[in-house]
């Protein structure tokens, strides 16, 4: 489980899924991302924000594509109640999940995304999702890159 999710429809899930997640409509093209640091802005009051806001109960974040959200909150409560919400064995158990929808869904602590362990509403920084570069495997040439002996 690495911290990178799959984005295919360009509207992102996030959020604390005990709170419900906010569907954040991005303009990026389908492809693999992440979420950089600061990514959550904390937002005092009710302010007048264009994305939704992110309620954060728990020190847990999730990321995925919306389209997987019905089954990933079906899932999650499933799996809480079997592990009493304890987030490292919810976290451990994400693959299970991935591989039922084929997609890769991101976990990240509170204080990874939004530089502070704190509850509260937050708002997504687009700028701060980031596009994640696949390493190159041997089938693309990534074996390739080093120099041969001559």
């Amino acid at each position: 489980m690495g911290h990178v999710f799959d984005l295919k429809t360009g509207i992102l899930a996030v959020g604390d899924p005990t709170m419900g997640l906010a569907r954040c409509s991005l303009a990026l093209p389908a492809g693999s991302y992440q979420l950089g640091s600061r990514a959550f802005q904390r937002v005092a009051g009710q302010a007048d924000v264009a994305l939704p806001p992110i309620v954060l109960d728990s020190p847990c974040v999730y990321a995925m594509d919306a389209s997987h959200v019905t089954e990933f909150e079906s899932w999650y409560h499933r799996v809480g109640t079997e592990c009493a919400y304890m987030a490292l064995p919810l976290a451990a158990r994400l693959p299970e999940f991935e591989t039922a929808v084929g997609a890769r869904v991101c976990f990240y602590w509170e204080q990874e995304v939004a530089s502070e362990n704190r509850e509260g509403q937050y708002v997504l920084d687009p700028a701060r999702v980031l596009k994640h570069a696949e390493p190159a495997t041997e089938a693309d040439g990534g074996a390739m890159l080093a120099s041969p002996d001559v």
